[in-house]
């Protein structure tokens, strides 16, 4: 069967933004470190202002929506499918649509002691660029601890979704958080690109399932035009 000219074009763009986007990510990510590559998946590190705990931040892409990525993010029970040593993760209180107060557990290998935390998680979106951010900040004093649990009481995740040219969303991930207890800062340094990288993995598998494939957000505006802010005018300048 012969393809048409037009199909071409667009799939041979696409296989061109995916070649070019991890030496331009690589170079465009100031005072960040690439630690990994791998699977289309982006690892930083980067030096934190007010701590000797590094941040982290992860970046790949995904032929998808934004209402799907969301309604993945959204679905907080089903964390522990494809979020790194989730254990168990629920809502305790829906303030609006957007806006929710969650609860996790973390499983983590002996001998360290697993943590859990409270997380007030809010989602926007920018009603001209229709960039969502996702942004989750801990807070610990909502509910009274367990002893059979680390209260994690100083972390601070976002996610950041960009739509980009032809269906691709850009899936930023960036993390700081600080585990408590009595583990050695080098041994948090020293790993703390593990969890996040092999979240991302797991949410290119998961996402394809059909109930977040799919997936429609009221709230939630899908970007029908050209937006790569930064990979096309960089690819134009070439």
């Amino acid at each position: 069967m012969k393809l048409k000219e037009p199909f071409l074009r667009k799939h041979i763009f696409i296989v061109l933004l995916f070649l070019t986007s991890s030496v331009y990510l690589a170079k465009s990510q100031e005072g960040w470190k690439l630690i990994k590559n791998g699977n289309g998946i982006l690892v930083y590190t980067k030096k934190h202002n007010e701590s000797h705990i590094k941040m982290v931040k992860t970046i790949m892409y995904l032929h998808t929506s934004l209402s799907s990525v969301v309604t993945l993010i959204d679905d907080t029970p089903n964390h522990l499918n494809w979020v790194y040593a989730n254990k168990t993760s629920k809502v305790l209180k829906r303030i609006d649509k957007s806006t929710t107060v969650c609860y996790g557990q973390t499983d983590l290998p002996w001998p360290v002691s697993d943590r859990d935390f409270i997380a007030l998680v809010h989602i926007s979106q920018d009603s001209i660029t229709k960039e969502v951010d996702i942004i989750s900040e801990s807070k610990p004093d909502y509910i009274k601890e367990t002893e059979d649990y680390i209260r994690l009481k100083n972390f601070r995740a976002v996610w950041r979704l960009t739509p980009e040219i032809e269906g691709l969303v850009r899936v930023e991930y960036e993390l700081y958080i600080d585990p408590g207890g009595n583990i050695p800062t080098w041994l948090i340094n020293m790993t703390i690109a593990k969890g996040p990288y092999k979240t991302m993995r797991n949410m290119q598998m998961e996402i394809l399932l059909y109930k977040y494939k799919n997936a429609t957000i009221p709230y939630i505006s899908e970007y029908s035009g050209h937006n790569s802010k930064e990979l096309s005018t960089e690819m134009d300048n070439k």
